[in-house]
């Protein structure tokens, strides 16, 4: 049954008595700062620790999701949060640092996402997240500025664009799982953009039009010899730009 003694058992904080249900869309470090956030308003006062403490983690917990976050900032919560637990003279503050050492224990990555690749893999921090299909994207392609390209009928501008960072645009437009669509914006109120499709159709359109051109060899390598395993299209952009970087792949 859920009430408030399994909940208790489990690690639970004294709450509102709600229960949030999270998906690999939820944001484990946003969450811990909603739950901080909450806290540190509740709190009463009466024992410094627990106001000022959950105050502390939560400027801590807005850094990191607005992409200001250090190492030395998780140490922080870490060591804050039994300090925090032992020091409360009620079960609000005693529970308070929960959110936060539970994501951490179990959610590690994701801080440490936050924190060195400045990544939000539920693209839930908008402060360092610019567009959700472009962030989605594996090779960053710049998505809204193709689709803005082909709705204008720039076709070449576009396929350059998706040319940038792809030396396999034609064959990726065709075998690529599209995470990207996943994350568009308008899949929230209907279907989302095509963005696969769109971009076969540039591809296609500089095929027909002979816009591609034969990549320059490479005149000098710097002797250092590089195995890469797998033939699949990871593993032939990996190869392409380590040749250019003179490696005898």
């Amino acid at each position: 049954p859920i009430n408030y003694e399994s909940l208790n058992k489990v690690g639970s904080i004294m709450g509102s008595g709600g229960m949030i249900v999270m998906d690999e869309n939820t944001c484990m470090v946003d969450i811990a700062k909603y739950f901080t956030n909450f806290l540190q308003e509740e709190s009463c006062g009466k024992c410094s620790t627990c106001r000022e403490g959950t105050q502390r983690m939560n400027e801590i917990l807005t850094d990191i999701t607005e992409g200001r976050g250090t190492m030395e900032n998780l140490t922080l919560l870490e060591e804050f949060g039994p300090v925090i637990k032992d020091a409360s003279m009620c079960g609000l503050g005693q529970t308070a640092p929960n959110p936060v050492l539970a994501t951490i224990k179990y959610f590690r990555e994701e801080y440490i996402d936050h924190i060195v690749k400045k990544k939000c893999k539920a693209t839930v921090c908008k402060e360092i997240v610019s567009s959700p299909c472009q962030y989605t994207c594996p090779i960053d392609t710049d998505v809204p500025v193709y689709v803005a390209l082909i709705a204008k009928q720039k076709y070449a501008e576009a396929l350059e664009v998706i040319k940038d960072e792809n030396p396999f645009a034609s064959v990726l437009s065709r075998v690529c799982h599209h995470p990207c669509e996943y994350k568009c914006k308008a899949g929230e109120g209907g279907d989302p953009v095509a963005i696969r499709d769109l971009k076969r159709f540039a591809t296609d359109y500089g095929i027909e039009n002979n816009l591609y051109s034969a990549t320059e060899p490479v005149k000098k390598t710097n002797g250092i010899k590089v195995a890469v395993i797998g033939s699949g299209p990871a593993g032939l952009t990996c190869s392409f730009y380590l040749s250019k970087k003179g490696y005898e792949v």
